[in-house]
């Protein structure tokens, strides 16, 4: 069970990641930081008490939360699931200096992880508030389990899932590495409750903390890439799920912020100044709770807006190397996808200015993905699988990326097209 103590503890850790370091000297109200993770990242020094912001100390004056209830698992099987991949999962997370930080702002263990059917919402994993717990999706988790193990004899049932992945640690391994980003994401929503009380008020659950959960998620990745030449390599499900949030990230991090409220799942929350608006505005009479609910709605806007303010400015310095490591991995899987991200890189106006090793990575890089291009247009060719107008299509795509990338252009490319054009003729006559 939590206590109230542990929710006040972890909320004591939680004032360096809400707060931050930007509060002036002279104690102007909410002059909070959004630093968030870059003191993670740059070992830039953490804040002082003194230079701590007044989010936290504006929200403490929620009345006192509730005890959460704790968990009970449906079966001895999902308990025992839960413990072993919360056991790999804080070992995994705990290696990545992102990491590191947002398990120390949830604070001793992981919530429990239960399994579930969720059919309707479709959604990889949801952190419940109420019962501070992280539920995983069951579908989700049989197609990455299928992807590891094809002929796996498991049902699509919670349980048997639960079964099959105690029975099959190695095969746990490779989900855990995939699902490292996810977890991320939804321990993001943990320290949000802790932090911004979201178990006691439900309007601060806004559009901006799943910007907030899905920016520090593509971060972990991020620093994980770096770290671990193996992350992200395998094309899961999940892996291919996380590599398409490090590409948005990477690419257009404001379109990324933007198109977070259009999606289905999250079409019906709204921002913390709109909610705030709307309750600032009701003709219901006026109580201390909605007052107070008001002031810590007026907090979130001045975190969220600190907090995406400074992302803007740093996701662009991320972007050429981020990229070149995101093709690394998807060069000979996905190699069309690779290209596009390389040329991506490469239209950078930092690019001129890369460090070497990562030139001779990018160079490397776009010889493979190319190189699984070329491979692929001889089979269509020479196979007749496709139509010659398609075809030439493909073979100019292809020469528009090997002169894109400044590489050498095969001159079988161009007798490709001799033989279609002869083709062509043939066809006339």
């Amino acid at each position: 069970m939590v206590s109230s103590r542990d929710i006040k503890s972890a909320s004591g850790r939680l004032k360096k990641f809400y707060d931050g370091s930007a509060a002036s000297r002279e104690g102007k109200p909410g002059d909070a930081s959004a630093v968030a993770l870059k003191r993670a990242s740059s070992g830039a020094p953490k804040a002082s008490r003194d230079s701590a912001g007044t989010l936290k100390r504006a929200l403490s004056r929620v009345r006192k939360p509730p005890e959460i209830a704790s968990v009970v698992f449906a079966t001895p099987e999902q308990e025992r699931f839960s413990k072993s991949w919360n056991k790999e999962m804080k070992k995994k997370i705990g290696g990545n200096p992102v990491g590191r930080e947002v398990l120390s702002y949830v604070g001793g263990d992981l919530p429990p992880v239960a399994l579930i059917d969720d059919h309707e919402k479709k959604r990889l994993a949801s952190h419940h508030a109420y019962q501070n717990k992280i539920s995983l999706n069951t579908s989700w988790m049989l197609k990455e389990i299928r992807h590891h193990d094809p002929g796996a004899p498991v049902e699509k049932s919670p349980e048997a899932v639960a079964r099959y992945l105690n029975d099959n640690p190695k095969i746990r391994e490779k989900i855990t590495d995939a699902y490292q980003g996810v977890m991320v994401h939804e321990l993001t929503h943990n320290a949000q409750m802790h932090a911004f009380k979201k178990d006691v008020i439900k309007n601060l659950h806004v559009i901006e903390a799943e910007q907030h959960a899905f920016t520090l998620q593509a971060k972990y990745s991020l620093a994980e890439m770096e770290r671990n030449s193996r992350y992200l390599r395998s094309d899961s499900p999940i892996s291919r799920f996380e590599r398409k949030n490090m590409r948005k990230a990477l690419g257009d991090y404001d379109q990324h912020m933007r198109d977070i409220p259009t999606r289905k799942s999250y079409s019906k929350l709204v921002s913390a100044e709109e909610k705030r608006e709307k309750l600032t505005q009701s003709r219901e009479e006026k109580t201390p709770e909605r007052d107070r609910e008001i002031a810590a709605l007026k907090k979130n806007e001045e975190f969220y807006g600190r907090f995406f303010e400074q992302e803007k400015g740093e996701w662009p310095k991320k972007r050429v190397s981020g990229l070149v490591l995101l093709a690394e991995r998807e060069a000979q899987t996905n190699p069309h996808t690779a290209v596009s991200e390389l040329i991506l890189a490469k239209s950078d106006p930092s690019f001129d200015d890369a460090p070497e090793p990562l030139r001779r990575q990018f160079d490397k890089t776009a010889d493979s993905a190319l190189s699984a291009e070329l491979n692929s247009h001889r089979t269509q060719t020479a196979g007749k699988l496709r139509s010659g107008e398609l075809l030439d299509f493909e073979r100019r795509r292809l020469v528009g990326a090997y002169s894109n990338l400044e590489r050498p252009i095969p001159a079988e490319l161009y007798q490709s097209q001799e033989r279609q054009g002869l083709r062509a003729r043939t066809r006339v006559r």
